[in-house]
């Protein structure tokens, strides 16, 4: 007899139910992410015009610290590939080398492993994407940090915008790519913050030590001032806690801690054993250049130079002063900004205040080693500098590389970020009925007068394959 044909089982179709439910999460999923990373994208091709113009052409940059950005992109391409160790270049003062665990850059970028696949674009296309990505990853951290405290998802898109419009960071289209890319420290904030959560995972603790090792790897000004916000944050929760919590918080304190001496403190001892070894007639000397680089007082309230809205009214009023311009001075808080700042202030949010206070500190971190006001840093008829916390914090052992104090205002936007965030969320409660106007109202202002003008093109010099 022939064998009886034997019929595959047959599925019935997916249920009606099982569909809707797919795509509510496929459309939750968007609405969440996909929407905000499209904003920071668009904003990002605005915000470094003309990069994707002349992508593989030329680099944005002026010529001055580009080159070396490039060659650590170059560098930890050849790490990824296995053709160099992580922290250790065969390819400087050869035959010996040379460690890069003291470089400023650090020995690991993000943006710079997400650029490595470009490099068969050309080194341009690789530079460009490293600082294309730079500005969306950093908008789009924020707005997770905004999202995990609680702000509403279109108060949330705008603090990442904030970070993304911020003077200090957006000087660093200008060669400095480790500038550029901030995202890690909301990142950190937020593990932080959810380590803290009693009804989150434990493991928090970890990914919030795991954070400052990818800190620390990618720059270690960074890294400082991701570790004193870690501080601040976590002083703040032991003083507002109640005798129910102790307990809790002693118990996930000691887990951060623990996951933070593990997993960082050996690269922190790497690093300094390595400095140990550096020949330097004057260790200090890094240290004492910082009131060169120091922002003056009105810096913090006076739009940047590159900003496009106001760079005649500047360059006309301002430039020729008493008052030095660079990169490392624009500190500007923007008046946007500090506008929701004062409604977060009157608004009776402890929090808001919090926040307030942590952007306070970050001020008086950036202004340097002693107060400089329209070019004069000696006052009174003693002719006395005005000491600031900034001049304690670099004479602790570990803390004299610091030269450059107004980058404390790239976790100090952080901070503003969030407080501004506040006070916007404040007035949209006040007027429900027109949220979204007042958003948009919010984020014109802001962006008006931070959009910076066209950023000037490096074209790259003829190289032979050696």
């Amino acid at each position: 007899m022939p064998p009886a044909s034997v019929s595959a089982p047959s599925h019935p179709p997916a249920s009606a139910a099982t569909r809707a439910r797919a795509w509510a999460t496929l459309r939750g999923f968007g609405l969440e992410h996909g929407v905000p990373l499209l904003v920071y994208a668009a904003l990002t091709i605005g915000l470094t015009w003309p990069t994707v113009r002349h992508f593989t052409t030329s680099l944005t940059s002026d010529g001055g610290d580009a080159g070396h950005q490039l060659w650590v992109l170059w560098r930890l391409q050849q790490v990824l590939l296995g053709q160099e160790p992580l922290a250790y270049t065969r390819l400087l003062f050869y035959p010996h080398g040379a460690s890069l665990l003291t470089h400023s850059q650090g020995a690991f970028s993000v943006v710079g492993a997400a650029a490595a696949p470009l490099w068969a674009l050309g080194p341009e296309a690789a530079y460009n994407s490293a600082l294309l990505v730079s500005h969306w990853l950093t908008g789009y951290c924020m707005y997770l940090l905004a999202r995990g405290l609680g702000f509403h998802r279109g108060i949330a898109v705008f603090a990442g915008i904030v970070l993304m419009a911020a003077p200090i960071r957006q000087a660093g289209t200008l060669g400095h790519l480790d500038r550029a890319f901030v995202g890690l420290l909301p990142l950190t904030l937020l593990a932080l913050h959810r380590a803290l959560e009693p009804r989150r995972n434990a493991w928090w603790t970890v990914a919030t030590g795991l954070l400052l090792l990818l800190t620390l790897l990618h720059n270690g000004f960074q890294f400082v001032s991701a570790a004193l916000a870690s501080g601040f944050l976590l002083a703040a929760c032991w003083l507002a806690a109640n005798r129910a919590n102790l307990a809790f918080l002693s118990g996930r304190t000691a887990l951060i801690a623990a996951s933070t001496l593990v997993l960082v403190g050996p690269l922190l001892l790497a690093i300094t054993m390595a400095t140990r070894d550096l020949q330097q007639p004057d260790p200090d000397a890094y240290n004492r250049s910082s009131p060169q680089f120091q922002p003056d007082l009105v810096h913090l309230f006076i739009p940047s130079l590159y900003s496009r809205a106001f760079n005649a009214l500047i360059g006309s009023k301002f430039l020729e002063g008493p008052i030095t311009w660079s990169i490392e001075t624009s500190v500007y808080l923007t008046w946007t900004g500090l506008s929701l700042c004062l409604v977060a202030l009157f608004s009776g949010d402890r929090r808001a205040r919090l926040w307030l206070l942590f952007v306070l500190l970050s001020v008086l971190l950036a202004l340097g080693p002693s107060l400089k006001l329209l070019g004069q840093s000696r006052f009174t008829e003693y002719n006395l500098p005005i000491i600031l916390p900034y001049a304690f914090l670099t004479a602790l052992p570990g803390l004299d590389f610091l030269r450059t104090p107004g980058r404390f205002m790239l976790i100090g936007f952080v901070g503003l970020s969030v407080a501004a965030s506040f006070g916007l969320a404040w007035l949209v409660r006040r007027v429900p009925r027109l949220r979204f106007d007042v958003m948009a109202v919010a984020t014109a202002l802001l962006l008006t007068e931070t959009w910076p003008n066209s950023w000037p093109v490096d074209t790259l010099r003829p190289a032979p394959d050696f």
